[in-house]
């Protein structure tokens, strides 16, 4: 069971409560006005989340770490403030955790590197704080990582435009300039990791852009 909804969640038949035995909830342009409700995390069938491009505001709620069977977590392109919560880590059937392009600050969770089935984590375009934990090397050396973005890349750029779709949202310009260096287990043939990226140290009405790139640590 599933339910996809666009613009007004009135309009694709969510109901309320959402019965238990949904395995897959989408939401895009302005299906949820406000905050992600905590009481997601009683779907404890879940195995697809995705709320993107959306005007989600406040924070994620650490219940969401109760969805034992989420293989796929989208909340890109939000408004999403507050520190990403340690709860996610026990989703330990994720492979898709992508978070980019929102407003999220704080350091990055080791509880992260549990996510032991993880392919794809996505962080770019935030203001996220280091140190980046060494626990996220264990991605890497006991786990299925392919690729992860640190920094704003060309998939998550999209944010520097998105103004212009959506007239009422102000674009995030942060990144995650202040990581620190990137644990050196990710290092790795296989793995591809997104570093590069550049900054607006002007303003958004007259922005001045630097570059940066994220290095691996030296041990």
């Amino acid at each position: 069971v599933g339910y996809r909804c666009r613009n007004n969640p009135t309009e694709c038949g969510l109901p309320d409560p959402i019965p238990p035995e949904v395995l897959s909830l989408m939401e895009s342009t302005s299906g949820l006005p406000g905050g992600i409700p905590a009481e997601l995390g009683k779907l404890t069938n879940l195995k697809h989340l995705s709320i993107a491009n959306t005007l989600l505001k406040r924070s994620i709620p650490s219940e969401l770490g109760d969805l034992a069977n989420l293989e796929f977590l989208d909340l890109v392109h939000n408004h999403i403030t507050g520190e990403i919560p340690a709860e996610l880590g026990k989703l330990t059937n994720l492979t898709h955790l992508k978070l980019n392009a929102n407003r999220l600050t704080g350091q990055i969770p080791a509880e992260l590197g549990d996510l032991e089935n993880l392919q794809y984590l996505a962080l770019g375009w935030n203001n996220l704080s280091g140190p980046i934990p060494t626990e996220l090397g264990k991605l890497a050396t006991d786990g299925k990582i392919k690729r992860i973005s640190f920094v704003g890349t060309a998939a998550s750029s999209n944010q520097l435009h998105f103004g212009e779709e959506f007239p009422n949202y102000t674009p995030q310009r942060g990144n995650n300039r202040d990581l620190g260096c990137i644990p050196a287990a990710l290092n790795k043939t296989g793995i591809q990791v997104d570093r590069s990226g550049r900054v607006n140290v002007g303003t958004l009405t007259n922005p001045v852009w630097e570059n940066f790139t994220l290095e691996f640590c030296t041990s």
